[in-house]
């Protein structure tokens, strides 16, 4: 369709906001500039729930959550103040592993999204 987005656009996008906004909001919510340095298991949790809620919302593309979210981490690594820009090309080898992380949140969310689609879609069909 003319003037329609590229498939995948979406999810890449959100992702990588995700990816972005752990590295934004961890010094707020850590008190620490790099999410993985955090006393408590910050990094995990926003990552892998954050991969489910857009998996779940895009179940086709799940698998693009992965390099949409590692892109929004370099980026933060590459933009937001307090980070050594001099460990960019490490930091970007490092978070392209943490964002494996992303992988079974967004499989989780994608799965779940799906199953819950077809039960809506067998409901209306049945009139239950």
């Amino acid at each position: 369709m003319k003037g329609s987005l590229p498939r995948g656009l979406a999810p890449m996008s959100f992702s990588s906001a995700l990816g972005f906004g752990i590295w934004a909001a961890s010094p707020l919510i850590t008190g620490r500039a790099e999410p993985w340095d955090a006393e408590i298991t910050y990094y995990t949790l926003t990552s892998v729930i954050g991969a489910a809620v857009v998996g779940y919302a895009f179940p086709r593309h799940w698998l693009l959550v992965f390099p949409g979210a590692w892109s929004g981490q370099v980026i933060g690594l590459a933009v937001l103040p307090g980070l050594d820009r001099g460990w960019l090309l490490l930091g970007a080898i490092t978070t392209g592993i943490g964002s494996l992380l992303f992988l079974p949140g967004s499989a989780l969310g994608a799965l779940v999204g799906r199953r819950t689609r077809k039960r809506r879609g067998s409901k209306e069909k049945t009139g239950d």
